[in-house]
């Protein structure tokens, strides 16, 4: 067996753990798709809140000190949801799925509506870890490696708070000689 026919069973291995049909993982794979390009074409249109872009002035254009993470970790997290379409049918994979549905949904209301007041922002984010840390563990009771490719999501979520609020809180009040 070659490299590129063990790369192919291991990627079959990875997204299809229930052995479902070509026609449903192809449902699985395009509902993916749809999301993804739904949050490029929502973060292409959205502007930024205020709290964002103070923390952008702060940090001399810096987006954030995660935001490079962020679109691999929903990557993971959007092929962890394929593999829970694939898995075997159960009441923790419906659970999973529909917790997964709907951080997609509050990120694209959050990113169309772009809150202005950081508290709201603040919101969000706390909404959105809950949610991705609430899908990580029904993801994990459906499927373990699935609930595995999740999980990190979450502690970024966390941790993105914090550190915007340490960006915000560690300022300069006037510029600085430096």
């Amino acid at each position: 067996m070659n490299l590129l026919d063990r790369a192919g069973d291991r990627m079959v291995e990875t997204v299809n753990p229930g052995g479902r049909s070509a026609p449903h993982v192809a449902a699985g794979v395009l509902v993916c798709l749809g999301v993804v390009a739904a949050s490029a074409l929502l973060a292409r249109r959205s502007e930024p809140g205020a709290y964002q872009r103070h923390l952008e002035r702060e940090a001399g254009g810096d987006r954030g000190a995660l935001s490079a993470v962020w679109p691999a970790l929903f990557s993971i997290t959007t092929l962890a949801a394929l593999r829970l379409w694939n898995a075997p049918s159960s009441p923790e994979r419906t659970r999973a799925l529909t917790l997964w549905g709907a951080s997609q949904a509050l990120n694209a209301a959050w990113m169309v509506v772009s809150p202005r007041l950081r508290l709201l922002e603040l919101a969000g984010g706390l909404a959105t870890a809950a949610l991705t840390a609430a899908y990580a563990r029904e993801a994990r009771r459906a499927d373990a490696r699935a609930g595995g490719m999740a999980a990190p999501a979450a502690g970024l979520a966390i941790g993105n708070l914090v550190t915007g609020e340490v960006w915000r809180r560690s300022a300069p009040a006037k510029p600085t000689l430096h």
